[in-house]
C-alpha cells in the first residue's frame, strides 16, 4: 500500500504520506515514547506529540515546518 500511495501521490522516500498526532497519558510516558521514537526512526517528523493540548501552537507550527509545502506541492 505505502509503494501505492507513494506512487500516486508523487512522494519521495523520505516522506509517509500520513502524519499522526499523539496526545494525553501516551505523551507522558517515557516507555511510550521511547517505542513510538523507535517507530518513526527514519521520519522522526511523522509524528507530533501534544502535550498540552491547551496549547495548539506547536502542533501548528510543525505542521507548517514540516507539511505544508508538501501539500502545496512545493516539496516531494
Amino acid at each position: 500500500m505505502l509503494k501505492i500511495l507513494r506512487q500516486y501521490g508523487k512522494l519521495g522516500d523520505g516522506i509517509l504520506p500520513f502524519w499522526v498526532v499523539f496526545q494525553g497519558d501516551i505523551t507522558r510516558d517515557p516507555k511510550r515514547v521511547r517505542e513510538i521514537t523507535l517507530w518513526y526512526e527514519k521520519y522522526p517528523e511523522h509524528f507530533f506529540m501534544w502535550y498540552d493540548n491547551a496549547d495548539e501552537t506547536p502542533l501548528v507550527e510543525h505542521f507548517n515546518k514540516h507539511f505544508k509545502d508538501i501539500l502545496l506541492g512545493k516539496k516531494q
